[in-house]
């Protein structure tokens, strides 16, 4: 039976997912939290037993994710400033407009 475990690594997450498909068969598909360790699990899995199992990726953690670093940078704007933020390249964070 898979184990709990306070770390997960991709080899540990691939090594569940062995054991459930073992047990349960294949699914139809695999939803990924976008979560990096488990969408290394699914790759490392899917690879070591030619696996060709659709996998989506959930958007919703992705906004969610996004909408709380948002959050976040808004209550680092010392007051009286505005709360605009100007959009940032890919890969770089939003800065403020008035920094």
């Amino acid at each position: 039976m898979a184990q709990t475990s306070e770390k997960f690594y991709g080899e540990s997450v691939a090594l569940a997912l062995e054991e459930i498909f073992n047990q349960a068969g294949h699914s139809a598909a695999i939803i990924n939290d976008c979560d990096y360790t488990l969408g290394k699990g699914v790759r490392l899995c899917a690879k070591k037993h030619n696996i060709t199992t659709p996998i989506i990726d959930d958007i919703g953690h992705v906004m969610a994710t996004a909408l709380k670093a948002y959050v976040y940078l808004c209550q680092q704007i010392p007051s009286g400033q505005s709360s605009y933020l100007t959009a940032a390249p890919l890969g770089q964070t939003p800065r403020s407009l008035f920094e």
